[in-house]
């Protein structure tokens, strides 16, 4: 099962994934995460999902906020370094977190390359997405056997719930 949450900033695709995956359950991949870095400015991190004990330095910093409001700078050498790393050597039949796919990664030619094997792989996959027309959002999102929910902070619920029965339908979580 490979559910791709799609919406813009703020509607609750990762909210709807936290939800989802039962308190303790092993995920691989990774979340992206606005924090302040060693430098004293506001950057855009990278560690596996729900890490929150990762620090924040040049290692895993992806990208930064940009000088327009609302705008950011990515660094791919980082998300093909940092990213491939979270992505490699899962598991088959692991649940993939990623969390989010966005516009900063677009020049981030192996961290693109894992993340296409991820969802084509023997996976199950939890994403957000960002609503952006990207070649490789596009492409993502049209790969055979992704579910695509586009989630509005008016659906959010309903897609939640809708992702809930898919997942338990799956037998996901149940696995011991």
């Amino acid at each position: 099962m490979k559910l791709l949450f799609c919406g813009r900033r703020g509607v609750g695709k990762s909210t709807i994934i936290r939800r989802l995956v039962p308190p303790g359950f092993p995920v691989a991949g990774f979340e992206t995460f606005f924090a302040q870095g060693e430098d004293g400015g506001t950057g855009l991190y990278m560690r596996r999902p729900w890490d929150v004990q990762a620090l924040c330095g040049p290692e895993n910093q992806v990208g930064r906020r940009g000088a327009v409001p609302g705008t950011a700078v990515g660094f791919p050498q980082v998300f093909d370094r940092c990213g491939t790393s979270l992505l490699r050597d899962v598991p088959a039949g692991s649940l993939v977190v990623m969390d989010e796919l966005g516009h900063l990664e677009r020049e981030a030619a192996l961290f693109l390359q894992q993340v296409r094997r991820i969802l084509t792989g023997p996976y199950h996959v939890l994403a957000a997405v960002k609503a952006d027309d990207q070649p490789h959002l596009r492409e993502f999102r049209e790969l055979p056997g992704v579910k695509v929910l586009q989630v509005t902070s008016e659906n959010r619920e309903e897609q939640y719930l809708r992702a809930r029965v898919w997942l338990e339908e799956a037998g996901i979580f149940s696995r011991g």
